[in-house]
């Protein structure tokens, strides 16, 4: 009589070699996006946050601008 735990391990492995034998692997390519390039003008002052889709931009007089991904301005706040 083979031990339970003996029996236990030769399913385990008739298992395995079952999967190995007819399992597929599926993989998939990953692309990655080409950067996207933009042009803040330096009067818009430094970035002092970046958030989804955009970047926050904030100049010496306290301006604060908004700006997309593309460099197209989306909102100004003067802070004063």
């Amino acid at each position: 009589m083979i031990p339970r735990r003996g029996a236990l391990m030769g399913l385990l492995l008739l298992v395995f070699a079952a999967g190995l034998s007819t399992g597929r692997s599926v993989s998939s390519a990953v692309h990655a996006q080409e950067p996207i390039k933009a042009t803040i003008p330096s009067s818009w002052g430094h970035c002092v946050a970046s958030v989804p889709g955009g970047m926050v931009f904030e100049d010496s007089q306290g301006v604060v601008r908004l700006a997309d991904m593309q460099g197209r301005l989306q909102a100004q706040y003067d802070r004063n």
